[in-house]
């Protein structure tokens, strides 16, 4: 009887993991970019009003130039079923809240202010040579 043969993998092993953060915890946001990642988390099937301020993530794998589905984490309140949200017992502060994962159907467009990686080292360049800093 022969025994099937291992995969053979490369080593390194040329797969990324790409992550991108949408908001950092603590993030101060505007009225109009909490509207639009509302917006966003509702074209991807979740409930805003459940997802804590924490942070928010898209990730996917990258092999190659292929990408893997991407995949939106975030913290979830969890919510009995009559809706009110519980308090966390092991620390008993705040809410209690869960990670949850979804798979990312609508990109979120960029931040319209945004300038762009090019732009934002011109505008770094020309700060240090003014002797500014950003």
């Amino acid at each position: 009887m022969t025994l099937p043969q291992p995969k053979r993998n490369l080593v390194p092993h040329p797969v990324e993991r790409r992550i991108v953060e949408v908001m950092q915890e603590g993030q101060e946001l505007s009225e109009e970019q909490r509207m639009r990642i509302a917006a966003w988390l509702e074209a991807n099937g979740v409930e805003p009003r459940r997802v804590a301020q924490k942070t928010i993530t898209v990730e996917c794998k990258v092999s190659g130039n292929r990408e893997s589905r991407h995949v939106i984490g975030f913290h979830e309140y969890y919510e009995t079923p009559d809706g009110h949200r519980t308090i966390n017992e092991r620390t008993l502060e705040g809410a209690l809240t869960f990670q949850r994962w979804v798979a990312q159907t609508v990109p979120l467009e960029p931040d319209p202010e945004w300038e762009g990686w090019d732009e934002r080292q011109a505008r770094l360049d020309k700060m240090k040579m003014e002797g500014s800093s950003e």
